[in-house]
């Protein structure tokens, strides 16, 4: 199985409301995602909330294998929030993998999911990684040798540096739109 970990838990405060609650299409960013995870194959899919905890929770309810993991402390950043996530798979040895994901990147479809997921070959320290902005970022699939070291994950910092770390075991898909995020009422979608 290949799971899915969706990062929602911070409070927006460059947006100035809850980021994950938008709507895009008549449906919050957060529940899209989710849905658009589930539909690409990956399960289980877990959705990190923190700041608005009870209200992004509610959009997620009626989706069959989606579960919303409380982060008590995510206000110590995006790091904490995956080692919180991800510490939720340790126990479950059939998850081969993890996608990581965020609700804000509006050009997300189950397309570039699919070719995340269609790219990894269950290589140990595999991971699969988006390119966008002469960078590469999330979403990214991190083959399950990765988790204890996203479980050690803290702070406002993410997992870019171990994307980084071991370029010759990452797969790489071109995905332009990848840098459109809504950060702010005023980007795209927003």
């Amino acid at each position: 199985m290949i799971a899915a970990l969706v990062l929602a838990a911070g409070a927006s405060r460059r947006y100035g409301s809850p980021k994950q609650l938008s709507t895009q299409d008549g449906e919050t960013l957060v529940r899209r995602t989710a849905r658009l995870a589930l539909e690409s194959g990956c399960s289980p899919v877990r959705i990190v909330v923190g700041a608005h905890a009870e209200r992004v929770g509610r959009e997620l309810e009626d989706l069959q294998g989606v579960d919303a993991i409380h982060h008590p402390g995510w206000e110590n950043g995006i790091g904490s929030s995956i080692a919180t996530g991800i510490q939720t798979f340790y126990n479950e040895p059939s998850i081969r993998a993890v996608v990581l994901l965020t609700c804000d990147q509006t050009a997300l479809d189950r397309i570039v999911l699919s070719r995340l997921i269609d790219a990894f070959d269950d290589v140990p320290w595999r991971t699969v990684a988006c390119v966008y902005a002469e960078t590469v970022g999330i979403p990214a699939l991190f083959e399950r040798r990765w988790f204890e070291r996203l479980g050690e994950l803290r702070g406002d910092r993410g997992a870019k540096a171990l994307l980084l770390e071991k370029p010759d075991l990452r797969r790489e898909i071109d995905w332009p739109q990848g840098a459109i995020d809504r950060d702010r009422r005023r980007d795209p979608g927003g």
